[in-house]
């Protein structure tokens, strides 16, 4: 307890000490004009004190950020090229050792204290903001839900299959990230696949709060994770909770080419009232010849009527699939189901530059 006091009495003051840096630095400091350089084409002058993002953001630039600039989801990285100070706390865990090398820094948490210079990548400029219409709330499961969202201004997206919006909640100043769910060749539509986390702010709002015919801003679209049409390569696709959006996006996409690419999808689920889409993708079938869809449970009792594949996803797959050297491979799901699965593709044979995916 003797050494435990004087340990309590130092962090207290340096907690103290660096509330009261904060503090000053947000009401006293003043930073005066500077110039924000985007890309050595873009710049604006702008009054110093607030991060990055926000000044692209009041500049209609907008880049990937699913926390609101909390510094939890890591989307929002720009190379900074001015010295602005070591990197921070904060921002170390999202950053590898290539992007420490680069001065890549996440754009929420660097603040414009003098003139600074950044890169971005380009396709950020393309990056639109829609004001949308709710048309249509679809129950799927027992808690996800479809979203229909109409175009009103501008009135038309383009996106690449497996790309991302975000969802800005009214009032509350805060967007979340959700994959598109449709065809990108229905341009006056978004649909959204959302799960209800408990706790969440964004889907707590969209499952109580949204109706039909609200106004919601969208952005976007965002994202690396998108289909690969360069080649026509038989495909693997792997799901698990709303990770299924883009995957439908995806392979809707592909019906409606009548794309003659070889594709198995495996959608996972804890027990049999996770699982959904069985029908519509039953309808895909009918239009893609070489489509096959596997939904499986890991939980099933026998009386729950369950008359599919039973047991962990990669469990599934390994009964399914044999040698799949020449394929790709597009999974979105929960980071431990993405794991094992690509442990278990690349043991079956596929190259790793091919498997592409996106963790939630």
């Amino acid at each position: 307890m003797a050494l435990l006091t004087p340990i309590l009495v130092l962090s207290l003051i340096s907690l103290i000490l660096g509330i009261m840096l904060v503090l000053a630095d947000k009401f006293l400091a003043d930073y005066g004009e500077c110039r924000l350089i985007i890309n050595s084409e873009k710049e604006f002058t702008i009054r110093g004190g607030s991060t990055i993002m926000s000044y692209l953001s009041a500049n209609r630039i907008f880049i990937p950020s699913a926390c609101g600039g909390k510094a939890t989801c890591g989307l929002c990285k720009g190379r900074v090229v001015t010295d602005v100070g070591p990197l921070l706390p904060t921002e170390r865990p999202f950053m590898d050792k290539e992007e420490l090398a680069n001065h890549t820094r996440l754009l929420c948490q660097v603040k414009v204290k003098k003139d600074t210079e950044i890169l971005i990548p380009e396709e950020y400029f393309l990056v639109k903001e829609f004001l949308t219409t709710v048309e249509s709330i679809t129950p799927l499961s027992h808690d996800t839900r479809m979203y229909r969202f109409r175009l009103i201004e501008p009135n038309e997206i383009t996106f690449k299959p497996g790309q991302f919006v975000q969802f800005r909640i009214p009032k509350a100043g805060e967007e979340r990230a959700y994959s598109i769910a449709s065809s990108p060749n229905a341009k006056n539509i978004v649909e959204l696949i959302v799960r209800l986390v408990p706790g969440g702010l964004c889907t707590t709002y969209m499952f109580n709060k949204l109706r039909v015919g609200d106004q919601i801003y969208l952005t976007g679209p965002y994202g690396e994770f998108f289909l690969r049409e360069e080649t026509n390569d038989p495909m693997v696709c792997v799901a698990g909770g709303s990770g299924s959006a883009p995957i439908r996006s995806i392979v809707t996409y592909l019906s409606e080419k009548q794309s003659d690419r070889r594709i198995i999808s495996f959608y996972g689920g804890r027990a049999p009232k996770d699982i959904y889409l069985t029908e519509y993708y039953g309808e895909i079938g009918k239009n893609l010849k070489n489509f096959r869809h596997i939904p499986a449970v890991n939980e099933s009792t026998g009386a729950d009527g369950w008359k599919g594949e039973t047991g962990l996803i990669t469990e599934v797959m390994e009964r399914s699939l044999t040698d799949v050297s020449n394929w790709e491979a597009y999974m979105c799901g929960p980071p431990a189901m993405l794991h094992y699965s690509k442990l278990l593709l690349k043991k079956l044979g596929i190259d790793e530059n091919r498997i592409y995916f996106d963790e939630f």
